[in-house]
């Protein structure tokens, strides 16, 4: 075959590929020799750069040689490697670029060649090698195709064990004639690699068995960038340090003795967080008043990855404290186990109540979307409702599915979530009952335009209690709707049954949806419209009937911690009792 064209990658791949899109350019007159039409016209002419008019020919003139350039680089982007563009200037006053463009033939890929600077990878390599490539004889000769097929080349190479894998110069032979590129590929494969020892730092307080358990490699593996990557996911996810990496030895002085392949350790470098922690939080709203929250965390309780953690909670409605030991990973990686006790002085106007509890449960992290828990609570409690006193002793099994596809925890503006729980309980004492209560809930957020600072969020919230009366259930067990997490404009508990004495009495089925329009300013400042509507029933299952509607406007300031929020909001279904406005101040989103 008679070589007419030749081109090194410089001209063609890197050039064409980094073409920038430009506005079309009305002062640029195009002819087109062949017919360029659809879509090529369009690229054709989108690449033609806006002028100010013309001064001179002479400017005139540098003009059309730009506006050539552009459109060179563009018809090769897209495979077009001979095109013909001739440049003239208009007689007009001022003078116009003219361009005459005769695009030529669209080419296509011909032969492909592996090729290797230094020793070759093995014959099984170089075969997975051929089979992974992306593109094929008789393939448009697209630039950005060509290039990403030799990014993955070099991709698969490490994934086979090479880690220091990667890419020479290329060849790029043109036929005018044929209208066809021929591709060499020069690739560095350098010594195939295996794992060795993960090698941890003498200092570390955090024990060598943990730090194993969440590396997702073993010693004599095969060297793989996944695993790698994975294992630096895993430290950062445990939250026990302030920067954590695991990287191969950059030398090796051993190798396997069967496969002749380098042995490298794995080197962690690491620094630990302080072993304590602390924060507080404060809250108001003018439903439940104010509230005080504190945390202490003791990381590394155990020297196994564990934490302690200790929350105390004062408001007005309700007084609790909160220990808890979690031990992530304690069956393996993703597979952890909570140890909880929590003791509560809640006084509300549907109940008084004092409870004691205790559970264990095991969390299951099947990967960063998808989790699931079980275990068992004992509870012991002293409520009054409706001046009636009892005692109640409660044992429960808890089960429950958490999906999120958001793109942030404390603040989304994409994707969904999703959660549900069921407990089945038996109770003890003064009342003997056993019920089924379902909890589930679902929250959507969606971006306008292709920035974050328009979002649309929606969420329903659905519950219900099978298998005992209302009276039957513990006053924490009955569902309740109204305040700032629920159905704002209405106070705490407000929307749903009540007694003679105008007191809320819980219900067995929960419907609550909420709609939030966000805006995000180009600072910290933003600010919400939103409208909740929600109804509580005595039936079990959860209806529509005598929904409550609330309607209101927030401001939020974004921190690291999350957005504080600040919501004013009315009821729309107002009755006796219910006040005009109701005002709640907090941190985080509402959902």
């Amino acid at each position: 075959m008679t070589r007419n064209l030749a081109w090194r990658t410089v001209s063609i791949l890197t050039a064409a590929s980094c073409i920038a899109s430009l506005a079309h350019g009305q002062d640029v007159d195009i002819d087109y020799i062949d017919a360029v039409d659809g879509a090529w016209r369009e690229t054709v002419e989108s690449a033609v750069p806006d002028f100010e008019p013309a001064r001179s020919l002479l400017e005139a003139r540098r003009q059309a040689r730009t506006a050539g350039e552009h459109v060179r680089d563009a018809l090769n982007a897209e495979g077009y490697f001979d095109p013909e563009i001739e440049f003239a200037i208009t007689q007009d006053e001022p003078p116009r670029p003219r361009l005459r463009i005769d695009p030529g033939p669209r080419f296509a890929i011909g032969a492909i060649t592996l090729n290797y600077d230094g020793p070759p990878p093995a014959e099984e390599d170089q075969a997975a090698l051929r089979e992974s490539l992306t593109i094929s004889s008789g393939d448009l000769a697209i630039p950005a195709r060509i290039l990403e097929a030799e990014r993955n080349l070099v991709a698969t190479l490490r994934s086979l064990g090479y880690a220091e894998a990667d890419n020479g110069l290329r060849d790029i032979l043109g036929d005018r004639d044929q209208a066809e590129i021929d591709v060499v590929y020069f690739l560095k494969a350098g010594p195939r690699v295996r794992f060795g020892e993960v090698i941890v730092p003498d200092d570390l307080r955090t024990s060598t068995d943990y730090i194993d358990s969440l590396a997702p490699l073993e010693a004599g593996e095969l060297y793989s960038p996944d695993a790698l990557t994975a294992f630096n996911r895993r430290l950062a996810e445990t939250r026990l340090f302030m920067r954590a990496s695991a990287r191969l030895e950059r030398t090796s002085s051993r190798t396997d003795p069967e496969t002749g392949d380098e042995i490298r350790n794995v080197v962690l470098q690491i620094e630990e967080r302080p072993r304590h922690t602390g924060a507080v939080g404060a809250r108001y709203s003018t439903a439940e008043g104010y509230g005080l929250t504190a945390e202490l965390t003791r990381r590394n309780l155990t020297r196994s990855g564990d934490f302690l953690e200790t929350q105390l909670n004062l408001a007005e409605l309700a007084r609790t404290l909160d220990i808890t030991w979690r031990r992530p990973n304690e069956f393996g990686y993703g597979r952890g186990v909570v140890f909880s006790t929590s003791f509560s002085d809640d006084t509300t106007d549907a109940f008084d109540r004092q409870s004691v509890k205790v559970g264990a449960a095991l969390e299951i992290i099947e990967n960063p979307t998808f989790a699931w828990t079980v275990g068992t609570t004992a509870e012991a409690l002293r409520e009054t409702i409706a001046m009636e006193e009892r005692d109640l002793q409660l044992l429960s099994l808890n089960g429950g599915v958490r999906f999120d596809f958001s793109n942030s925890v404390l603040d989304p503006t994409e994707g969904w979530r999703a959660d549900a729980t069921v407990t089945p309980t038996e109770v003890f004492g003064d009342e003997s009952t056993r019920y089924v209560r379902l909890s589930s809930q679902a929250s959507a957020y969606l971006p306008l335009g292709e920035t974050d600072r328009f979002v649309l969020a929606g969420r329903v919230h659905l519950g219900s209690a099978l298998g005992a009366a209302v009276s039957d259930l513990p006053s924490e067990q009955r569902f309740y709707a109204g305040g700032g997490g629920s159905v704002r404009g209405y106070a705490y508990q407000a929307v749903g049954p009540r007694d003679m004495d105008n007191n809320p009495t819980g219900g067995r089925g929960l419907t609550e949806l909420s709609f939030e329009a966000r805006w995000r300013g180009s600072g910290n400042f933003g600010a919400v419209a939103f409208v909740d509507t929600g109804s509580v029933s005595e039936a079990v299952l959860p209806t529509t009937d005598d929904l409550r509607t609330g309607v209101g406007l927030g401001v939020r300031y974004a921190t690291p911690a999350g957005p504080i929020r600040f919501d004013v909001a009315a009821p729309l279904d107002r009755d006796e009792g219910d006040d005009p406005v109701q005002v709640y101040i907090s941190i985080g989103q509402a959902f």
